[in-house]
């Protein structure tokens, strides 16, 4: 969308160029930010695990703390990481 109303507004590889520089801001966002959870076990289904928030029927595991981030992990969301898991 923002490709399209940007070759409307000005020309083809001004517009192009706002789509290219729009998309990379947008992945070095979710690179950075990326979501993660507290994962329990489901007890009437013990090999499955699911996000404690989102899941009332699955229950911590006894003396693990089993924490899901979403995302490689590299030097860009390294701080995100360590931050998340120290909380949780």
């Amino acid at each position: 969308v923002v490709t399209f109303l940007s070759v409307l507004a000005f020309d083809v590889a001004v517009g192009l160029g706002i789509g290219v520089g729009f998309s990379i801001v947008i992945l070095l966002y979710t690179v950075s930010n990326p979501s993660y959870a507290v994962i329990g076990r489901f007890p009437k289904i013990p090999w499955l695990f699911k996000d404690l928030n989102r899941y009332t029927e699955a229950h911590h595991v006894p003396g693990c703390l089993l924490f899901r981030f979403d995302s490689a992990l590299h030097f860009a969301n390294g701080e995100n990481f360590r931050k998340n898991l120290l909380n949780a």
